[in-house]
């Protein structure tokens, strides 16, 4: 399915193009079952660090069981981002090799 519009007919045409969602991934996204496990794992997450459930580890006498180091997460996370511009860089690749561009 495909979705064509004009770049040069203004500002308000543009707008009505990026609501367009039905011709992107979005509606295909919002019915899949693992991004609404991974939002509700973000936002119970989220939640229980807000609430102190989570906290940040302050010492060797720290007391509760669930104590996060956020250097771990820094960590994960510049991992979680090479692999993510890793794979778009393979999507975009293999997009422009389909397109011949």
């Amino acid at each position: 399915m495909t979705y064509a519009y004009d770049t040069k007919s203004g500002r308000l045409s543009t707008i009505f193009n990026l609501a367009a969602f039905g011709y992107t991934v979005v509606p295909k996204v919002l019915v899949s079952l693992e991004f609404w496990l991974f939002f509700i794992l973000h936002i119970a997450t989220f939640t229980a660090y807000r609430t102190g459930c989570l906290s940040e580890v302050v010492g060797p006498t720290s007391s509760h069981e669930m104590d996060l180091d956020w250097t771990d997460v820094k960590v994960l996370t510049a991992i979680t981002t090479f692999f993510e511009v890793f794979y778009s860089n393979q999507c975009y690749a293999r997009y422009s090799k389909f397109h011949g561009n």
